[in-house]
């Protein structure tokens, strides 16, 4: 700038020469003193200044402009299915035939049957429809002697047994050794148990068979292997242990306004649960705490009281939802914890003897963690950042004898407090303030009204004096960070006041050097 000025001076002094005699004039130079403006900030800082770039996937905004953090994750899904098996089940059957002679026969011929009940023996359960997806019948007929000359077959009839796909009860004629695929049947019972027939069937021949007395076919059958889609029928008071389960909080660990000091008026915290089993159950929390590290964990107090009763379908297919409500929420999230804990109890059927229940194969116990904090609250340590570049390498120093820093803010948050530049080198390490700490304080909260609405904008307008050591900084600096350290308004009592944050809200600032220099041109 100086040699711009000395080249304009210049040329003016030689034009002046050229009209005035020599003589009469003789300069030893000229001291001015011209004045210059330098623009540095123009920009607006806004509630994404304030957040993490991983918390603002979880922000939303309330139809009235209200900002709030909304999150949920789900903890590992459960089933209570491991409760219930269908046990295996050995069947042994004997036909004993008297010493007799059978003559030749053209046809088949059905001799004696058996007829009998049969039951799985669970306890408490009192299965009604078994619909299985896996399974058989493992069978070993034998001749007992077995040097007896009789051909025979024996005819299995189980009308409990009926296909899905052809509706058809299960029937078969078998012989030796052999398997029955269940799978694609569906067992209907009464108490666990159902009817099995058999009958002995003399296969035809041409000659005559003698039968020595005592001579027994016997039939061997096991029931094994049997999974199912779903049970139906009572399945009786029990209760079973849910694996413990930790949900991480990493990516919502309550620290919202990073180095914050937050308490939020409204928070809400739930944990959802889905059932599909259609059952009486009583969810018990053994535990249910938050945790973090370097501190004790906190209960979390939840509503309903544990133990929880659980909604639950009527309907295969179906789920029911259970919304459980934290009653020591705020202790909750000023907590800020990193994960949450549980180890549940579940019991089904409490106290009763009777009753139409159904689990599903596929059916879990699902909890899910929801977070919903609506901004609106009292706050300290807020601190909006933002970086800019700065050029002023063109810029000499030398002959500045004051300067000023021009500051317009408007500030539409509900806080009021610091506001600071700080100078960087190009590695953005610090080397300068432009303020001194008792210059800092400018920032005027807005006004809110009982609701903790924002009524008017906090406003400043003036010039603050700058240091000349400050001021140097400024032309060897290649960044500039703008701070602003903001709290909640005080009352009369010297307590914060919950006020609301919108997602309009904004901190603009305008800002300027005004410098005043004094160039000596010889």
């Amino acid at each position: 700038m100086r040699s711009w000025l000395y080249s304009c001076l210049t040329g003016f002094t030689l034009l002046c020469i050229s009209c005035i005699d020599q003589s009469d004039y003789e300069l030893d130079g000229i001291s001015l003193n011209p004045t210059l403006a330098l623009p540095l900030v123009h920009g607006e800082l806004t509630i994404a200044d304030l957040l993490r770039d991983k918390d603002s996937t979880h922000f939303r905004t309330y139809d009235d402009g209200l900002l709030y953090i909304y999150y949920e994750d789900q903890f590992s899904s459960q089933g209570i299915r491991d409760l219930f098996s269908i046990p295996n089940l050995n069947i042994n059957r004997s036909f004993v035939m008297p010493g007799i002679t059978v003559p030749a026969h053209s046809k088949d011929i059905r001799s004696d049957s058996i007829n009998s009940v049969v039951d799985f023996g669970m306890s408490p359960e009192k299965l009604s429809e078994v619909d299985l997806n896996a399974g058989g019948i493992t069978y070993t007929t034998t001749l007992t002697p077995s040097s007896s000359r009789l051909d025979y077959e024996v005819a299995v009839s189980i009308p409990a047994f009926k296909n899905r796909t052809t509706g058809k009860s299960l029937a078969a004629t078998i012989r030796g050794n052999g398997t029955i695929d269940l799978s694609e049947y569906r067992l209907s019972l009464t108490d666990n148990k159902f009817d099995l027939k058999l009958v002995l069937i003399f296969k035809k021949t041409n000659s005559n068979t003698v039968i020595a007395p005592a001579t027994s076919v016997n039939v061997a059958f096991n029931f094994g292997g049997l999974k199912f889609n779903y049970i139906k029928g009572f399945l009786g008071d029990q209760t079973t242990s849910l694996d413990a389960q930790t949900l991480d909080l990493g990516a919502f660990d309550g620290d919202i306004f990073k180095d914050a000091a937050i308490s939020l008026a409204q928070p809400k915290v739930s944990i959802t649960v889905f059932n599909g089993n259609g059952l009486p159950v009583d969810a018990n929390f053994v535990k249910l705490e938050a945790r973090k590290p370097g501190a004790d964990p906190i209960l979390v107090v939840v509503n309903p009281a544990n133990p929880v009763g659980l909604a639950y379908p009527t309907e295969l297919g179906k789920v029911k939802e259970t919304t459980i409500s934290v009653v020591n929420v705020k202790q909750l999230i000023d907590y800020a914890p990193t994960e949450i804990y549980y180890q549940a109890d579940a019991r089904i059927n409490k106290g009763l003897t009777s009753g139409n229940n159904f689990v599903l194969d596929s059916s879990r116990l699902k909890l899910k963690l929801n977070v919903e904090v609506p901004l609106w609250g009292s706050a300290t340590g807020v601190v909006l950042k933002d970086t800019l570049d700065l050029n002023f390498d063109n810029t000499e120093t030398s002959e500045i004898t004051s300067a000023s820093l021009k500051l317009k803010l408007i500030n539409q948050f509900p806080l009021d407090g610091n506001l600071q530049f700080i100078l960087t080198d190009q590695n953005f390490q610090p080397i300068g303030t432009l303020l001194n700490a008792e210059q800092t304080h400018v920032i005027q909260g807005s006004t809110v009204d009982s609701d903790g609405e924002m009524q008017s904008a906090g406003t400043f307008n003036g010039s603050i004096d700058l240091d000349k050591e400050n001021l140097d900084n400024i032309f060897k600096a290649k960044h500039i960070i703008i701070a602003a350290a903001l709290q909640t308004s005080r009352n009369a009592a010297g307590s914060a006041t919950d006020v609301k944050f919108l997602a309009d809200y904004f901190l603009s600032i305008e800002a300027g050097i005004v410098a005043n220099l004094k160039l000596n041109i010889e």
